[in-house]
């Protein structure tokens, strides 16, 4: 009877795995990005995949779908087209009011070129969880936080391949076309994009690239640094820096640069600064928010970047990353998102948490 049990439990896994099984769950065990798009909040479970929640009402967000994509780094969006970054490639997805398509899948093999399948039958390409009111449409805010790997500037989609910058054209959104690929080295993590230029953060050093030509954006200055997990954020001639220590980032100190970037061709360090465990971080004004990881976060007067001030720190939950919009700080966790009020920086007050 025993035999019997365990092999139709076998059978049945056979059959799920093989018709694309859906999670039933749309929990969070292992964050690494969150993107604002509008009024949609995507967030990125490496071990899961992409959940979609609307956070048109900040005291409600409501779950909306999930696309199951385990290994996923990071994603963006434009008009009803996601587009999602894993260690297998880049997908494409359109949303619709019962879900998702997929649209094309782009491989990418090392020494070969692009091979684009743009058949839906693969295991994940099923839209089954529904969408019940229409999809915000293109334009109003949008971006990630300090720890995104895709950025969409009017027809171009920019993402970091662990060693290059690679340029798409989304002229026709749901096309994705290769147009460049700058090779930077295999120390590239993260993107932060300005009007005119992309700043690269890397375990080795930050780079800048010059957008001038938008189809073929080439590194311009570089500020190289000890080895160390390095997210990157600017506000006018600064950039912002943080370095942690530890796992494969690497040994550096853990600390907040500022970098004068008045010219990007040649950066310059202002000054460092000690800070515990730092992760994400996010900058309006003269104000920036640090993530201490396990240790909560931060808020630091940056008005004078050459003596950064601390003026609050909050032990009370793990951060990662932060995405600040307005009035409002979307606080990425380990396993939550939290949203904050930050009408008053210095008081944050809770609205609502989607854990």
């Amino acid at each position: 009877m025993k035999r019997t049990v365990y092999c139709i439990a076998c059978l049945l896994f056979l059959v799920f795995s093989s018709v694309g099984f859906r999670y039933p769950s749309h929990g969070f065990n292992s964050l690494v990005n969150i993107y604002l798009y509008d009024t949609l909040l995507l967030t990125a479970d490496e071990n899961n995949g992409i959940n979609v929640y609307s956070v048109a009402d900040r005291h409600n967000p409501v779950y909306r779908m999930s696309i199951p994509l385990p290994g996923v780094r990071g994603m963006a969006m434009k008009g009803d087209i996601v587009y999602a970054g894993s260690w297998r490639g880049i997908f494409t997805y359109r949303l619709n009011g019962d879900g998702y398509d997929a649209l094309d899948t782009i491989y990418r093999y090392q020494g070969e070129d692009i091979v684009i399948d743009r058949s839906v039958n693969s295991p994940w390409s099923c839209g089954c969880y529904p969408l019940s009111t229409p999809i915000a449409s293109e334009g109003g805010t949008s971006g990630g936080g300090s720890y995104a790997v895709f950025a969409v500037i009017d027809t171009f989609l920019y993402y970091v391949d662990y060693a290059a910058l690679v340029t798409m054209s989304i002229a026709a959104p749901e096309k994705p076309r290769e147009l460049a690929r700058t090779e930077i080295g295999w120390t590239i993590e993260t993107i932060y994009p300005t009007d005119r230029y992309l700043f690269i953060g890397g375990t080795r050093g930050m780079y800048i690239m010059d957008r001038a030509d938008g189809a073929r954006p080439r590194v311009i200055g570089s500020l190289q640094h000890a080895r160390g997990c390095d997210p990157v954020v600017v506000r006018d001639t600064v950039a912002y820096v943080t370095l942690r220590k530890g796992n494969s980032c690497g040994d550096a100190a853990d600390e907040l640069l500022t970098v004068s970037i008045a010219n990007p061709a040649d950066p310059h360090l202002l000054k460092e600064f000690a800070v515990e465990t730092p992760y994400g971080l996010s900058v309006s004004d003269s104000l920036l928010f640090i993530s201490n990881g396990y240790g909560g976060y931060g808020l630091f007067s940056v008005r004078d970047p050459s003596t950064v001030t601390l003026l609050k720190r909050w032990i009370e939950a793990p951060t990662r990353d932060f995405i600040w919009r307005d009035s409002t700080l979307y606080i990425m966790g380990f396993m939550s998102v939290s949203l904050m009020d930050v009408a008053n920086p210095e008081q944050p007050a809770p609205i609502s948490v989607i854990e």
